[in-house]
């Protein structure tokens, strides 16, 4: 089944980007508003999910593989570089 977003124009959406999975939405054009009605949450639990995007669930997943016709594969790629990232900058802090 497809899941086709709500408004049919892309939202310009500019804030800072939480996660690499955080910037891929907004470069498919997801709004805040929008993926959180898809995904049945509120929009302050999609901003704490967004910041440590492991708490995505395989459901929550499956829907956002459907709305921007990429695999859950490639999701996960895109989670587990924000591990690496965030484990990256941790080191750099304490070294510095």
């Amino acid at each position: 089944m497809k899941i086709k977003p709500i408004y049919k124009k892309k939202a310009i959406y500019n804030s800072r980007d939480r996660s690499i999975f955080h910037q891929f939405l907004k470069e498919e054009g997801l709004s805040r508003i929008d993926t959180s009605i898809h995904l049945d949450i509120s929009p302050p639990t999609l901003d704490k999910y967004l910041e440590n995007p492991y708490l995505f669930n395989v459901n929550q997943l499956d829907i956002i593989s459907d709305i921007t016709n990429v695999d859950i594969p490639f999701l996960l790629d895109l989670i587990f570089q924000h591990k690496e990232v965030n484990n990256f900058n941790n080191k750099r802090n304490n070294i510095s």
